[in-house]
């Protein structure tokens, strides 16, 4: 297997595979971002888009997972952040990719590499090094009617720590 970082020059050559990988992992952002959007960052490069896959000849390639990762600017820490990554015979490729992200971290002058995944990542990610920091919770007001602070900034109903 080989890992390679895909210039956004090349992605829509590659975008039906990518999409086809990509879009059930996607299903974990609950509506955050979409396949669409994702290609938009891809394409200007804000999201950086890794490929694993093998040489079936010179002219075709037949990729088996992908990953997108991203620098995040914290106020005191730069961080590299994996956004999504999916695809198939993870045991194949999985050490491979990782290797591949630790130089690109390094690279990009990182102080270390996060992301958010399902518990299972914990599993997978423990024997290169990685622990879990955190659970994330969410809460969601779509279709409740409790978003109000969107589109009406009345703060009236607040107590506010002038009064």
């Amino acid at each position: 297997m080989k890992v390679s970082l895909l210039p956004p020059a090349h992605i829509d050559r590659h975008w039906p595979r990518v999409a086809e990988i990509l879009t059930p992992a996607l299903k974990t952002a609950n509506g955050r971002i979409a396949i669409a959007d994702l290609r938009e960052e891809l394409l200007r490069f804000d999201v950086h888009l890794w490929i694993v896959f093998e040489d079936a000849d010179h002219e075709a390639i037949d990729i088996v997972a992908a990953c997108t990762t991203r620098v995040t600017e914290y106020p005191r820490r730069r961080m590299m952040v994996g956004g999504f990554i999916a695809g198939e015979r993870m045991d194949e490729w999985l050490s491979d990719l990782l290797a591949k992200l630790d130089e690109w971290v390094v690279d990009n002058g990182c102080d270390g590499f996060e992301f958010t995944g399902r518990r299972g990542w914990g599993k997978a990610l423990k024997s290169f090094g990685w622990e879990a920091s955190y659970v994330v919770f969410e809460k969601d007001y779509r279709g409740s009617g409790s978003n109000q602070l969107g589109g009406n900034k009345d703060f009236s109903r607040m107590e506010t720590a002038h009064g």
